[in-house]
């Protein structure tokens, strides 16, 4: 029974799943995505502008903050064309909602009010700032709502965004009304031939755009916040990075061909997503009993996969805690079993959203080396300390000098 968790609105089972991704999937794919190089360059031309700031103040940076205003800003920009300085504009009810979203100090209790609803009216009288969650749901649903009724009254082909691909998949003769509003989504029983008919509803769009922005967002802010983190502990490495792409690049802008063929970039962004994995673990549902290796699943039973347990495994990884790029050097390759490197999951569930997620995180991670040198400094956290949890996220701020280079 393989599903996608619609993140506190819906679940989604069998061939209603099989659709998903069916639909969405070729948004990222390369035409869209070189068509999306320009909105994102837009945005790591801005976060330059803002480090160049914060680097005249000779002070340390709040990474996790400074990067999650860029992926932010991509976001808005790639889903919906919006065009959004996070870093000037707090308040957008794009951050505001994102930021609450993973700020959640109580997850136990997030947990629960989203398992139990009658718990919110307890927990309310506590002032959980979680309880405030579904406001700002509400806000941002009838912000997507507006964005689709003026895509609707105003059709522009220059939109190449993933709200315009999800609004195209509306198809005249659908069998359900796509402007179907309601959260009543109980279609699992119909099968794979019925969903082929009709485009995405309004609210599958938003479901969709709610799980685009929150996934989006954090994840690459995390996976960037580490780089700069593990570069700035890793001078020989940053070093060998930038004139890599001094190299190949010099001081210009890359194009969508050579972002994905500088090889010591890549090196370094895989070894940081092995360290810290978006997610410690993957959760999967078994469709049909089977037996593996001797062990009886049965149908309906979660199958967990400790994704970070498995990337520090010294069974499979020498030196395990060490920030080593070399390990994924094409000559070294052949030593890594398929599975043992999973950050975006593998196989045919594995993140749809991984080709954008790594574009961007390339293009900004090139934009900075080639500008600024990142230097540890006294508030630089010596060994990164990670909260517990299902997500990998520092426990703390993530600090980091920043030196304009000459």
């Amino acid at each position: 029974m393989p599903k996608i968790v619609i993140y506190c609105i819906a679940e989604i089972y069998d061939e209603h799943w099989k659709f998903m991704p069916c639909v969405l999937s070729p948004t990222f794919r390369t035409s869209n995505l070189k068509q999306m190089m320009t909105l994102i360059e837009r945005c790591s031309d801005l976060m330059v502008i803002n480090m160049d700031i914060e680097a005249k103040k000779k002070k340390s940076v709040d990474m996790r903050h400074f990067m999650g205003c860029y992926t932010m800003d991509v976001i808005a920009n790639t889903g919906f064309s919006i065009d959004l300085d996070s870093q000037s504009n707090p308040d957008n009810v794009f951050v505001t909602y994102c930021r609450k979203a993973f700020k959640l100090t109580f997850p136990i209790i997030f947990l629960l009010t989203l398992l139990f609803p009658f718990t919110k009216s307890i927990f309310g009288k506590i002032d959980f700032q979680v309880l405030d969650f579904d406001k700002d749901k509400a806000k941002f649903r009838e912000v997507v709502k507006q964005v689709i009724e003026d895509r609707k009254n105003n059709p522009d082909p220059r939109y190449g965004d993933m709200l315009q691909a999800m609004l195209d998949t509306n198809k005249e003769g659908a069998e359900r009304d796509s402007d179907d509003d309601s959260d009543d989504d109980t279609e699992t029983t119909l099968d794979f031939k019925y969903y082929k008919k009709r485009g995405l509803t309004n609210y599958e769009i938003f479901c969709n755009s709610h799980i685009f922005l929150l996934a989006g967002y954090e994840t690459t802010s995390r996976a960037l916040t580490f780089t700069a983190y593990n570069l700035a502990t890793h001078p020989e490495i940053q070093e060998r990075l930038y004139q890599s792409i001094i190299k190949q690049l010099g001081h210009r802008k890359p194009t969508y061909a050579e972002v994905t063929k500088l090889q010591y970039l890549e090196n370094v962004f895989m070894e940081t997503l092995r360290l810290y994995p978006p997610a410690s673990r993957n959760t999967r549902v078994a469709a049909k009993s089977t037996t593996i290796n001797g062990y009886n699943i049965p149908a309906g039973m979660p199958v967990i996969i400790p994704v970070y347990a498995i990337q520090h495994d010294p069974e499979f990884w020498a030196e395990p805690e060490k920030f080593d790029p070399d390990r994924f050097l094409p000559e070294n390759k052949h030593e890594l079993h398929e599975y043992m490197w999973m950050p975006f999951g593998v196989g045919p569930r594995n993140c749809m959203g991984m080709r954008l997620a790594l574009l961007e995180a390339k293009i900004a991670i090139v934009a900075l080396v080639q500008n600024f040198r990142f230097v540890a400094t006294p508030e630089t956290i010596a060994q990164e300390q990670l909260q517990n949890g299902r997500s990998i996220k520092p426990e703390s701020r993530v600090f980091v000098g920043v030196e304009r280079r000459e």
